[in-house]
């Protein structure tokens, strides 16, 4: 039946517009770079911040994840949604503001939400069983209140962010781009420049032929040849490099 149009799923995916990625990027991808394609309206965190500046971020925004910066614009972590929301929820606060990368997870004796020692353990953060205890049901940014002292405390994004999550260099073809999403089952990917400043995020929806059609559009002719130039140079050593990895990978298996 696929010979003559595509499977009823695949139908249903594209009417309603999911962000469902192909098992090969589309051929003109090869003409793109990650730069082309990425959002670069990047909402990025400091990692130690007002809980009312987290607070008013996440509620003008309905972004999962957010890249998190140094005093020196230097990527160091992601952070996702949720766990803001939790820590807001849990007034994970502090009074002073902490150095980062110094709090270890509270224990089982550490009485982290008695609101008559908490401010004695601010040097505890969150442990796993805290973060995930709400789970399936996170709470809400718009079920928390923060009054006007507790939008001036700080908050410590280091514990709870992924220090070493995937990231992508700004520069790299959108295919290499595409086959990372598609094996890892990534939700989305932050771009750095070569210095590890963020600057931008690739999501499922920027990989979708619509959208990598609408990139190669804003390209000029110029910038096409150029693209295309660099992969003719160097197609007969992609090849040599594929040849002896398919070698590599039939030795191993016989091993």
């Amino acid at each position: 039946g696929n010979s003559f149009n595509h499977g009823l799923y695949d139908i249903h995916i594209h009417l309603r517009h999911l962000p469902f990625l192909e098992f090969d990027p589309p051929f003109y991808a090869r003409y793109l770079r990650v730069y082309n394609i990425m959002g670069s309206n990047v909402i990025q965190l400091a990692h130690v911040a007002k809980a009312g500046d987290i607070f008013d971020m996440l509620k003008r925004t309905c972004h999962s994840g957010f890249p998190v910066v140094n005093e020196l614009d230097k990527f160091c972590g992601i952070i996702q949604r949720k766990h803001l929301c939790v820590m807001l929820q849990r007034k994970d606060f502090s009074l002073n503001k902490p150095d980062p990368y110094t709090r270890k997870p509270a224990g089982e004796e550490s009485f982290l939400y008695n609101e008559q020692v908490q401010k004695y353990f601010i040097h505890y953060a969150l442990s796993y069983r805290d973060i995930e205890s709400t789970y399936p049901r996170y709470p809400s940014i718009t079920d928390i209140r923060l009054d006007s002292t507790e939008r001036d405390l700080w908050m410590d994004l280091t514990p709870y962010m992924n220090p070493t999550p995937h990231t992508i260099q700004d520069q790299t073809p959108v295919p290499r781009a595409f086959r990372l999403f598609r094996s890892l089952g990534l939700r989305h990917l932050v771009v750095l420049n070569r210095h590890n400043q963020v600057k931008g995020i690739v999501s499922r929806k920027d990989l979708t032929p619509e959208h990598l059609k609408a990139s190669l559009d804003h390209l000029s002719e110029s910038e096409k040849l150029v693209i295309q130039g660099y992969f003719t140079r160097y197609s007969h050593h992609s090849e040599a490099i594929d040849k002896t990895m398919l070698r590599l990978s039939r030795v191993s298996d016989t091993a």
